[in-house]
């Protein structure tokens, strides 16, 4: 009896052993998927730049409001588009729609948006963490609007 229970023990140990390091695996998993965005979204917005450069688009800028891009869509009046891209001084907006479709967002991430300083749109890619934005664990694309480039930043404290 004795030794039946020391092999549960036993077994119940090395359970919560792999138990753990699989969650540092998702940690992992999670971390290296976003620096994955991180440099794709460097990637495109420089290809994006380098279309609008070509095709002299570098002082579009996509509407400041939703009526206004709305009418603009309406009226097919829409030369801040590049390819389906809405684009701000060359690089890709921070519009939820458009960063998943420029950067090949996958529909299991949580996106949002929120204004910046500048005027523009910095847009939050994370996993989703109680049906919301993980807050440690993000990539953070702030659009051109207003200034000369874009920005990305990667938080990992907590993925």
């Amino acid at each position: 009896m004795i030794r039946l229970v020391t092999v549960i023990v036993l077994v119940g140990l090395l359970a919560l052993t792999a138990a753990l390091k699989m969650l540092n695996i998702q940690q992992d998993s999670r971390r290296a998927t976003l620096q994955s965005i991180a440099a794709n979204i460097h990637t495109m917005s420089e290809l994006v730049h380098t279309k609008a450069e070509i095709g002299g688009a570098l002082s579009k800028c996509y509407p400041d409001s939703s009526e206004e891009l709305s009418k603009a869509l309406e009226n097919k009046k829409v030369s801040f588009f590049l390819e389906d891209i809405y684009i701000c001084n060359g690089y890709p907006s921070g519009h939820i729609d458009n960063v998943r479709r420029s950067f090949d967002i996958d529909a299991k991430l949580y996106v949002t948006n929120k204004s910046n300083d500048n005027g523009g749109l910095t847009a939050h890619i994370s996993f989703p963490k109680n049906g919301a934005l993980n807050y440690q664990c993000r990539v953070i694309y702030t659009d051109a609007k207003g200034t000369d480039s874009y920005q990305v930043e990667f938080i990992d404290s907590d993925c």
